[in-house]
């Protein structure tokens, strides 16, 4: 069977491109290129490598079946691609009851109900979802413990002031506050407006003299959702017990 460092090899020559062309023209090194070509990096690929590896479908596939069979030997299953990775190498997303039928930009919508975004952090977003932000909205969370929760979260979301096309028309990342209870309910609120989960902002505290927060990771929960139900529809084979 061919090795997938064969099949990015083959795709690199048939475009004319040596391995110092090719990393300039994605970003990356030589030598990253060259592991990937000798099928030195362990998979399955995980972060910057994985980002790589789509820029690299994106910049060398000339075909869906090129596509489809570069991700297969990559290792990366395109169920699982995030709607942002299937639009970058050109594959149709994924047609399912919870996907919204409104045509979608390349740009993505924030609604921020936690601290404001500092420049960096919305670089960081920008950078892992490898698209731009259109747009960041913040909505102050202010709870009332006196009063029912569903009511005042009906409120927030209404402050942020989207029509049904809008809500629909672009990707919407969410970054929640740290009241759980609240956070919950955001997500089942937006999901009834826009009829998908979104992508979840996860961010890690950077201990230093003061400290700050950075993004380290977007959490397609639409695609978490849909994978754990692909998993419980699989029908499980207990081995038959001793007598």
């Amino acid at each position: 069977m061919q090795q997938f460092g064969d099949y990015l090899s083959n795709l690199r020559s048939n475009k004319g491109l040596t391995l110092e062309k090719l990393a300039t023209l994605v970003g990356s090194s030589k030598s990253t290129l060259s592991r990937l070509e000798n099928n030195d990096i362990p998979r399955p690929f995980k972060g910057a490598i994985r980002r790589l590896v789509i820029q690299l479908a994106q910049a060398l596939c000339t075909s869906q079946q090129e596509t489809e069979r570069y991700l297969t030997l990559a290792g990366i299953d395109i169920t699982f691609l995030t709607e942002n990775e299937k639009k970058l190498v050109g594959l149709l997303p994924h047609i399912s009851i919870n996907t919204p039928a409104e045509p979608r930009t390349n740009d993505i919508l924030v609604l921020n109900f936690a601290h404001p975004l500092t420049a960096q952090q919305q670089a960081q977003i920008e950078e892992l979802s490898n698209t731009t932000i259109e747009n960041t909205i913040s909505i102050p969370t202010l709870i009332n413990e006196e009063e029912p929760l569903e009511p005042q979260i009906t409120n927030l979301i209404d402050a942020v002031d989207q029509s049904t096309h809008d809500w629909h028309k672009r990707d919407i990342l969410i970054n929640p506050p740290g009241y759980a209870p609240v956070a919950i309910l955001l997500l089942a609120t937006i999901h009834g407006r826009i009829g998908h989960f979104p992508t979840l902002i996860r961010m890690r505290p950077k201990h230093t003299s003061v400290t700050t927060y950075e993004v380290i990771e977007l959490l397609n929960l639409q695609t978490i959702r849909d994978a754990a139900r692909k998993s419980s529809e699989t029908p499980s084979h207990n081995p038959p017990e001793s007598p």
